[in-house]
């Protein structure tokens, strides 16, 4: 892997979340610093020169290069962490959002997690149903066409409020745009539609 580069790339509307959480606790497990980046593209960029935070995520059993099929570690699945691991995937590649279901407000919530990763999605799914979540699957679902190729992801789905109670009480979020939306529901009982940001996601037929 040249120069040992560890690099963390997200939308740049989680700007906040990624300096003010991911790199702090990067540095304290890793005692590594961060280069931090704005692209040109809208994502947000964390990188490290380090030779050991490389050598040490693959003897995790993490690839180098590209994740399309990448799936959860043996060490993880294996330990009493992976609820640990579920919060902090459902932070990075998350959505909680509320959807509308046939009244006038967003109130009907929906946790989502989707990856490129066929794998991925379906290790997280067992684990989720493991742990007593009702789910819904869908792979390789077709997104967007970007710099001419088509994008496929899968994604698992868990509906209602039984669900996100379950969530709550036994994993619990840390990014605070998730930590936010759930306590106006708790509060009002729905969510302003503004505060989505653009993530109210509705299935198709």
């Amino acid at each position: 892997f040249p120069g040992y580069k560890y690099i963390v790339t997200s939308g740049g509307n989680e700007r906040d979340y990624i300096e003010g959480h991911i790199a702090p606790l990067i540095e304290k497990v890793y005692g590594v610093y961060k280069n931090a980046k704005l692209k040109s593209d809208g994502t947000f960029q964390l990188s490290y020169d380090s030779k050991n935070l490389v050598k040490f995520k693959t003897l995790l059993g993490l690839p180098l290069g590209k994740k399309d099929d990448i799936k959860i570690p043996k060490s993880i699945l294996g330990s009493n962490f992976f609820l640990d691991f579920l919060r902090g995937l459902m932070d990075t590649d998350g959505c909680l959002c509320f959807l509308r279901r046939r009244k006038t407000v967003w109130y009907y919530p929906q946790l989502s997690i989707t990856s490129k990763s066929k794998p991925l999605i379906l290790q997280v799914d067992s684990l989720l149903r493991k742990s007593g979540f009702k789910t819904s699957v869908s792979l390789d679902g077709k997104t967007s066409v970007i710099n001419g190729k088509v994008c496929f992801i899968s994604r698992v789905e868990m509906n209602g409020k039984e669900n996100l109670l379950r969530w709550i009480r036994l994993i619990g979020f840390s990014n605070p745009k998730n930590i936010r939306k759930f306590e106006e529901w708790k509060i009002k009982g729905f969510i302003e539609k503004q505060h989505a940001s653009g993530e109210i996601w509705t299935p198709g037929p």
